[in-house]
């Protein structure tokens, strides 16, 4: 569906914007990569659902949120690269039905490209579940009890934040369980 409007980004623009991003972040190499595998799973996953009813595509919002984090960590100096994976691609889960793929190739798909266990988790918990329909306030309530969240930690007397995992093992055991 991108494309049918010409005024609308197309993929190599809004690339040329995340590596933008990745500069003033100064990301080594092989951040780059990840992220860019994170935004073409992204982007492709969502090139094929219907538009939002603004009339944009559904990608521009996960797009906005990310810049949104990136200006965020970069201001506080605080960086993670897999809480921004999980930014870029928090909505490929559930909107994968909506363009006409299934939510388990979704999420197969993040599993062996990106192979990494921290992001797809994140990325679990910030998919909306499917049936029954989850509320909005109920998925606020679950995003916000997840146990793999970075702590961010402010230091008043120096002005600094320093960045820590927070974890909660006994929960990602019986999510594992969920994906079988």
């Amino acid at each position: 569906m991108q494309g049918l409007d010409p005024t609308e980004p197309t993929k190599e623009a809004l690339q040329e914007v995340i590596c933008k991003v990745f500069s003033h972040l100064r990301l080594r190499e092989a951040e780059r990569l990840f992220l860019l595998l994170a935004f073409n799973i992204s982007f492709d996953g969502h090139n094929l659902t219907p538009r939002r009813a603004s009339g944009e595509i559904y990608f521009l919002h996960v797009f906005r949120q990310f810049i949104c984090a990136a200006f965020l960590m970069s201001r506080h100096q605080v960086l993670s690269i897999k809480m921004l994976a999980a930014i870029l691609l928090h909505g490929t889960v559930e909107d994968a039905t909506k363009a006409g793929s299934t939510r388990l190739l979704a999420k197969t798909t993040i599993h062996l490209i990106l192979q990494d266990e921290d992001v797809e988790y994140m990325v679990m918990c910030l998919t909306k579940k499917a049936s029954p329909k989850e509320e909005r306030r109920a998925y606020l309530k679950r995003v916000l009890s997840v146990d793999v969240w970075e702590v961010l930690e402010l230091n008043p007397l120096t002005q600094t934040i320093t960045s820590s995992p927070y974890r909660r093992c006994q929960r990602k055991s019986s999510w594992r369980k969920s994906l079988k």
